[in-house]
């Protein structure tokens, strides 16, 4: 898949451990792993994984600031190994607005991190 710049919304940069649950053409959970986000925009997520996705749909879940789980529905966009061994994970999210901001609201407070853009590259 490929990794070149495609986001549509400016990056917040957040650090919060993720759960990536791979789904099959059933609608069924085959495998969770732990994953780290690196960035979040309103329209996805970048993170990074030790294992690679071989799915389309995945489910991002995490907890919120009083320990809620809260999950996303998703499409893997591209998945591309990086020098640590790990892989990178361009995320869009598939779910109505309301449901991406308040996922977006939750893991920014759950995280902690104070919520900076990052600059667009051109």
């Amino acid at each position: 898949m490929d990794s070149q710049e495609k986001r549509l919304a400016a990056r917040i940069e957040c650090t919060k451990l993720v759960h990536i649950k791979f789904i099959d053409a059933d609608g069924n959970v085959v495998r969770d792993v732990l994953g780290h986000i690196q960035n979040i925009s309103k329209s996805g997520i970048r993170i990074e994984s030790p294992l690679p996705v071989d799915t389309k749909l995945i489910m991002v879940t995490t907890l919120d600031s009083k320990g809620k789980s809260i999950g996303i529905r998703s499409v893997v966009v591209y998945c591309s190994k990086n020098e640590s061994s790990s892989y990178i994970l361009g995320i869009k999210f598939d779910a109505p607005e309301a449901s991406c901001t308040k996922f977006i609201k939750a893991v920014a407070k759950a995280s902690r991190t104070p919520i900076r853009p990052q600059a667009q590259s051109s």
